[in-house]
């Protein structure tokens, strides 16, 4: 689930994300309500839509 979402560490900069840098690599993070939004989007099975 999203808190064990390897993209979402990466997004938000924590959890264990030993290799690389936060996500996105060039400009500032993504907004908390953005990252909220993916959280909700894995919860629901990541559909592809």
């Amino acid at each position: 689930m999203p808190d064990s979402s390897y993209l979402v560490w990466k997004l938000a900069g924590t959890g264990p994300c030993f290799t690389g840098s936060q996500m996105p690599k060039i400009g500032q993070s993504l907004p908390a309500d953005q990252i909220t939004l993916i959280r909700g989007w894995i919860s629901n099975g990541a559909p592809n839509n």
